[in-house]
């Protein structure tokens, strides 16, 4: 009877910590594994309780954990509806200022002394987008244009910005793989999960210390709790570090914590390496202990997927080969305004419209023909979408590309992610905007708007 009494008194303190609901269904289990150990324990009654005692121990246990499982879930949830909109009014502000920003540095004269201060313009507006797209990462909201690429090359690149990061005193050692391990991800999006790594093993060791990057192809023939069979690309980056206790390595992961004072650290940079690596379908685990260092290991899913060829960035940008006609359909003014202003000064014949109404109208009204929609995806009225599927009835030779500030979750909501449409992610510069409407117009028969819409 005593352990029974232990195991009712073990539990109560439990439900402290637990709804209401699961209290109840505590209370009834206490008195259900009471009696049972009761009745089948009547000629060992101890034995019997000591038992009763360990499964519900066990029982109270594993509730606690998936309550707290599912709090921290609807944490990053609320986070990440937050962080959506929040990203969406930004591009578009970010947008704007990266357009005329891009056009007046293409009117500046090489020796101009107003060049340098463009420039700034164009990196501010860079470290917003980046900081944008960190805050979707870590929620997992982030549209990735992924491809295939070689994280070989993707390591050999940073390496020299890695060296600059941790400074002199840490000693970098990059270990690259002999062969090529392609992936599919986001060029960008590797660099960060490189760079955060780098900046938390930093800031692990203050002083002097050793930052171990490897790199290598993996098979796993035998599947684990955390990493199931196939074939990786496996990244560990290991560093030596003051190391972590248990209780601080369970929430490295969450968003906004951070072992730093207040003005050090965000608490996003390794939420959102986390986000990245489960966003391309790979696996992170953590290995620490205090002083002796912390090691992560990542597998990304290789793919046999031909690797991406790199665009050349400083290329001209592409003017029209004739009076190409573009309907510019967008519910922000600004964005429109600096948008229309990148085409016509590329040769382009340009509409505009502020809504998907005004734009129907607008094409119905047209006497000639429109060969490429540019629009908004999320607009009042309908999506972009449904709206080129109207228009296409109207102009069946028109093609699609689609601007959107919002994350993929909005997007994937109105079935773009799916279909594979062109779709640029704002805040899109002069340059990629340029090349994107290029390559929809090409230089081939015209195939219908419908199907581009998806």
């Amino acid at each position: 009877m005593a352990a029974a009494l232990g195991a009712v008194s073990a539990a109560v303190v439990a439900m402290s910590g637990l709804s209401l609901q699961a209290s109840l269904l505590l209370v009834l289990s206490v008195a259900l594994v009471t009696v049972g150990a009761w009745y089948a324990g009547a000629a060992a009654p101890a034995d019997a309780l000591a038992a009763a005692h360990l499964a519900l121990q066990a029982e109270v246990e594993g509730r606690c954990r998936l309550e707290a499982e599912l709090r921290q879930a609807q944490k990053l949830e609320a986070i990440g509806h937050l962080a959506g909109g929040v990203a969406h009014d930004f591009n578009n502000i970010l947008m704007v200022i990266q357009g005329y920003a891009d056009m007046l540095l293409a009117e500046t004269p090489e020796a101009g002394t107003a060049r340098s201060d463009l420039q700034e313009i164009q990196e501010a507006a860079r470290r917003g987008s980046d900081l944008t797209r960190q805050l979707l990462t870590f929620c997992r909201k982030q549209v990735l244009t992924a491809r295939p690429v070689d994280l070989n090359a993707v390591l050999s690149d940073t390496g020299q910005m890695l060296t600059r990061l941790i400074g002199e005193s840490i000693r970098l050692e990059l270990r690259t793989s002999p062969v090529a391990c392609p992936i599919e991800a986001d060029r960008v999006q590797l660099e960060q999960v490189l760079i955060n790594l780098a900046v938390n093993a930093r800031d692990a060791m203050s002083s002097r210390g050793t930052l171990s990057v490897q790199l290598d192809r993996v098979t796993v023939e035998t599947e684990t709790r955390e990493v199931p069979c196939g074939h990786y690309v496996r990244l560990i980056v290991r560093d030596t570090g003051c190391g972590m206790d248990d209780a601080t390595r369970e929430r490295i992961f969450e968003p906004f914590f951070t072992t730093k004072l207040a003005d050090e650290g965000s608490g996003l940079g390794l939420s959102t390496v986390y986000g990245v690596v489960k966003q391309l379908g790979g696996h992170i685990g953590v290995e620490s202990a205090p002083q002796q260092g912390t090691t992560f290991t990542i597998h990304f899913p290789a793919t046999a997927k031909p690797l991406a060829a790199r665009r050349d960035t400083g290329a001209a940008p592409v003017m029209a080969r004739r009076a190409e006609t573009v309907l510019l359909v967008e519910d922000d003014r600004a964005v429109r305004t600096v948008v229309e202003s990148v085409l016509r000064r590329h040769g382009y014949a340009v509409l505009q419209a502020a809504t998907p109404n005004e734009a129907l109208a607008t094409a119905r009204a047209h006497t000639g023909s429109i060969d490429l929609v540019l629009t908004d995806v999320i607009m009042p009225e309908m999506s972009g979408p449904e709206m080129v599927t109207l228009l296409a009835k109207q102009h069946p030779e028109t093609r699609a590309v689609y601007l959107s500030g919002y994350s993929g979750e909005a997007l994937m909501r109105q079935g773009l992610l799916a279909s594979r449409p062109r779709l640029l992610q704002k805040p899109v510069g002069t340059g990629d905007l340029l090349h994107a409407v290029r390559g929809a117009l090409g230089n081939g028969p015209r195939r219908q708007a419908a199907r581009l819409a998806g």
